[in-house]
């Protein structure tokens, strides 16, 4: 009660920056110490939310000790934290000093240290979600160069390839899965919509359809990796593609059911690469790009897909993608045109 009152003072009670400052230093100190102690762990996660709620001028004063205290819980304790919501407060107070262009290589640095030490020995499903939100936040910060944003993406996909899969799976439905995506041409608003919508929070993740497996390692990542490959930087973009092609083409993906084959499609890969286009040579290089992943996922799938009952609206839309024209000859077209044929002859053979 006595650190929460200097960090968060009632009514008329000045603010005192030294004081302050001891307050912090101490509320890291004991959480870098005690956070092992179930006892008193959700105790010192309250005072670690009394950060957030500092006054604005005071948490940026003090970006350095806030970034320093929570690496050094993550380093020290963070093995023994268990829980989404204790990972969640983690990940708020650090995301909150980041403004700071002069901050930001130090705090990428100290992240980059975290997920290299939580994957050898401390990676689970608590923290696997707060984590890749801070690398993808990393990597869409206005202060993140071209190199950052391809080591938070490289770090997120180590996290991805490495998390361990859920214990069980859920129960299929014996139903078909709902077709919300047609090829005609009066659902075209309905297929806009998924396209351009969808959230972290959608829905349709939570189909009982599909597996835990999906729900719990394999959307996250992809559907932030389908987020970044709609960002309006085409060099973002591209990188964001490679690394969405590689997660799909992981071994581990194995795992997947019919189902979450086509939740995928329609979350993740059709929002990525739809708004694509051949117009001008990084766009045509994109979508080049995009029609590889599209014929690779989809061959690598199609034993799955093929029984479902509405496969031929799938099938449909995947043609609507290669149907756009600009493309053009040369190379560009050659190899649009060769992942086109080898899905055509897979189908036929």
């Amino acid at each position: 009660d006595h650190l929460r009152g200097l960090l968060l003072p009632s009514g008329g009670e000045k603010v005192l920056p030294y004081l302050v400052n001891k307050a912090v230093s101490c509320l890291f100190t004991l959480c870098t110490s005690l956070l092992d102690i179930e006892q008193i762990q959700s105790d010192l996660m309250r005072l670690l939310l009394c950060v957030l709620k500092m006054p604005e001028m005071c948490r940026q004063e003090l970006q350095t000790k806030i970034i320093k205290g929570v690496s050094m819980i993550v380093a020290k304790r963070g093995k023994f934290l268990r829980s989404r919501p204790e990972w969640e407060i983690l990940v708020c107070v650090y995301e909150s000093v980041l403004e700071s262009p002069k901050i930001f290589p130090q705090a990428f640095k100290e992240v980059v240290t975290w997920v290299t030490k939580l994957g050898e020995d401390g990676l689970g499903l608590w923290n696997y979600g707060a984590l890749l939100h801070l690398l993808f936040a990393l990597a869409l910060s206005p202060h993140a160069v071209p190199s950052i944003v391809s080591k938070a993406l490289e770090l997120s996909f180590y996290l991805f390839s490495t998390v361990p899969p859920p214990d069980s799976s859920s129960p299929t439905l014996s139903q078909p899965l709902p077709c919300c995506i047609e090829a005609n041409n009066e659902a075209q608003p309905e297929l806009k919509e998924n396209l351009e919508g969808g959230s972290e929070t959608n829905r349709d993740r939570d189909r009982d359809a599909t597996s835990l497996f999906w729900r719990e390692c394999v959307y996250p990542a992809l559907w932030r990796y389908s987020k970044l490959c709609r960002c309006s930087s085409l060099s973002v973009r591209g990188v964001a593609i490679g690394f969405l092609q590689k997660a799909l083409l992981l071994p581990r993906l194995g795992r997947m059911t019919a189902e979450d084959w086509w939740a995928c499609f329609e979350l993740i890969i059709f929002p990525a690469l739809f708004p694509l286009s051949g117009a001008g040579d990084q766009e045509r290089a994109l979508y080049v790009s995009g029609s590889v992943l599209l014929s690779k996922t989809f061959l690598r799938s199609l034993p799955l897909l093929s029984p479902l009952p509405n496969f031929s609206a799938l099938w449909m839309v995947i043609l609507n993608y290669f149907g756009k024209s600009g493309v053009g000859g040369g190379d560009s077209g050659e190899t649009v045109g060769e992942a086109l044929k080898n899905m055509v002859l897979m189908l036929v053979a």
